[in-house]
């Protein structure tokens, strides 16, 4: 009889080797058939070439997460962070186009180290799956979901900003914390001639002269949030934004100075100001606001629901 149960015993062992050996090397459970089950109806199929592929859109969202906003963040900051990039991911979607960011943990791992991985994945993977579908809609679509790291002190209205009553939730909103960030003020100095050697490498046809320089510059016009909207440079006029791409500025809520001989140009804010400000954003989930008021605080009058399909 105990030889039989030894045999028995042998035989189980052999037929659990494959499994035991999955797990030993995969570190994981295998998948059950429930399991495969939901994570194929977490599939979203989107255009490639003539036909489609499907993805995770909830692991596409987290890679998409990770890259734009500090893990440092609170929670909810987060989840508002999760919403805005599936709704602009969705919005992608609809337009025939793959949505960014479809690498694998490896990205990640340099992100965020070797010793933070596992314990900001853990962590990023539940405040996304904690929202899983939700998007921000205006009257049944999708919104433009603007956000930047830090506003110059109040977000900018659409209205201003790109001349468009389209987008009535992108509108200015006070942040007031924002003057707090250590991001908010950049002050950079150039020469004379490379300030303009910049501006001629865009635009070959400028005329101005070196002396008395900062009276050849002109802001022409600036919104409410004090953003520059253009500048004229000698014979030059540019926009705002077009100026601080040109040299890579942090934001386009700036102004001019003199340091000695060289010419001054300070910022505030960083990024665009449109839209969620995620300092701001952060403040305000330290207060105990949850991602829908942090949403509804930037978006005013829209609203927060599962993801139904384009309209």
């Amino acid at each position: 009889m105990e030889k039989i149960k030894n045999i028995a015993a042998v035989a189980v062992v052999i037929l659990l080797l494959p499994y035991v050996l999955t797990l030993f090397i995969s570190g994981k459970e295998e998948k059950t058939p429930a399991d495969r089950q939901s994570q194929t109806q977490s599939l979203t199929e989107i255009p490639a070439g003539d036909g489609s592929i499907r993805i995770d859109m909830e692991d596409r969202v987290m890679h998409i997460v990770a890259k734009q906003i500090p893990m440092t963040y609170e929670d909810e900051a987060i989840k508002t962070q999760a919403i805005i990039a599936r709704t602009e991911a969705y919005k992608q979607i609809e337009a025939g186009k793959d949505p960014s960011d479809a690498d694998g943990t490896e990205d990640l791992e340099k992100l965020w180290g070797f010793e933070k991985f596992s314990e900001n994945y853990d962590r990023l993977k539940m405040l996304v799956q904690s929202t899983a579908g939700q998007v921000a809609t205006w009257q049944g679509g999708l919104i433009e979901a603007s956000f930047h790291a830090v506003s110059a002190g109040k977000t900018r209205s659409a209205a201003e900003a790109l001349g468009s009553d389209q987008f009535p939730y992108l509108a200015g909103v006070e942040c007031p914390k924002d003057l707090e960030s250590k991001q908010f003020l950049e002050i950079r100095t150039y020469r004379p001639d490379e300030f303009l050697e910049r501006i001629r490498e865009k635009y070959p046809q400028l005329e101005v002269t070196q002396d008395d320089l900062l009276t050849q510059i002109q802001i022409v016009s600036a919104d409410s949030a004090e953003y520059v909207n253009q500048i004229q440079i000698g014979n030059v006029t540019t926009s705002g934004e077009e100026f601080r791409a040109l040299f890579d500025l942090n934001s386009s809520c700036l102004s001019f100075g003199m340091t000695g001989d060289e010419i001054r140009i300070t910022t505030k804010g960083l990024g665009h100001g449109l839209g969620v400000s995620q300092y701001q954003a952060n403040e305000l989930a330290k207060e105990g606001k949850g991602c829908q008021e942090i949403l509804a605080f930037f978006y005013p009058g829209i609203e927060v629901r599962a993801y139904e399909g384009a309209k």
